[in-house]
């Protein structure tokens, strides 16, 4: 992959051309970055804060517990290594916390607390509503099954095993994501200004900070991370089961109906459709303008997928 430069939000960063280096001006250094690292660290710090209630900073303490015992998970040395880790040390973090909670009647608004609730019986469904323009492209719809009330038969291994899938669905996805973001940014220096702007209006509109609620009205920052899905989907093969036979009937005259039998498994290829020029002109260009509000009524519905579709969309 060739190297390119891009900027970053604050002002005193200058990169230089052609390099994957930025100078800080108030102290005249050069520093070099590896962007999939900063952003493996990032999205950990985010996961261990919002799904399992433990703060750390992975950027500066670069040998905190649960990066290291993060990244041994992604990047496993065999089946029995996996399971040693699985076995020894996730459970236990996620029995502790839980044990804590119920001892000192702690709550914290993250997943494990949803999970504990859940077990209870006192899980109850958001019924607001978000309107589409709000949310916009790179958020997944939820799906209406399971908004029902009631009490789940839910285990401590089985909450600490959904945990453990939430970690797994955002972590290396999300850092994989965001580099291949920055890498466009890079290329597109003018998309890397426009939305530089917007983030910078955001930010000072709310007095440097900005709500989750902020974010999501940033359209053109969705539009860049929707077309990021768009060109590298991290779930770029979704495999599904048949639940009951579909008949797909022929189109054309050489074509005979062909039956999808209960039980058979589908592979469906999402990069494939995703770069597919029939539903998305010019594929290899990257280009936000696709989602905009003047264009994204033209997207064919099912063409666009990358956190799947219905009932068992991606969780991450």
């Amino acid at each position: 992959m060739e190297r390119h430069a891009f900027n970053v939000i604050p002002s005193f960063y200058k990169f230089q051309n052609e390099t994957d280096v930025y100078t800080d001006s108030r102290k005249d250094e050069i520093i070099e970055l590896e962007m999939k690292n900063v952003f493996t660290r990032f999205t950990n710090d985010i996961i261990a804060n919002c799904a399992f209630g433990i703060k750390c900073d992975s950027l500066k303490d670069e040998t905190n517990q649960f990066f290291t015992m993060g990244s041994s998970l992604s990047a496993p040395r065999g089946l029995n290594v996996l399971r040693g880790i699985l076995a020894a040390l996730f459970p236990k973090v996620f029995k502790d916390t839980m044990l804590l909670r119920e001892k000192e009647n702690i709550v914290r608004p993250d997943m494990i607390h949803l999970l504990m609730e859940a077990k209870k019986g006192r899980l109850r469904h958001d019924n607001e509503k978000t309107t589409e323009n709000e949310t916009g492209f790179a958020t997944v719809e939820e799906s209406s099954l399971g908004k029902t009330v009631r009490k789940m038969e839910l285990t401590d291994d089985m909450i600490a095993a959904q945990a453990l899938v939430f970690f797994f669905a955002g972590f290396e996805t999300s850092s994989t994501l965001l580099s291949f973001l920055s890498y466009e940014l890079a290329l597109n220096p003018d998309i890397q200004s426009k939305v530089q702007s917007e983030i910078d209006e955001a930010v000072n509109k709310g007095n440097g900070k900005v709500s989750y609620e902020d974010i999501l009205k940033i359209k053109y920052l969705d539009q860049v991370i929707s077309e990021t899905l768009r060109k590298y989907p991290p779930g770029y093969v979704l495999t599904r089961v048949c639940t009951k036979d579909y008949k797909i009937e022929a189109k054309k005259d050489n074509e005979i109906d062909f039956v999808l039998e209960k039980g058979c498994v589908v592979s469906i290829p999402v990069c494939g459709i995703h770069m597919d020029p029939k539903y998305f002109p010019e594929p290899n260009k990257f280009d936000p303008d696709r989602f905009s509000d003047e264009n994204k009524g033209r997207i064919v519905p099912g063409s666009y997928m990358p956190f799947g579709i219905g009932p068992r969309n991606c969780i991450g």
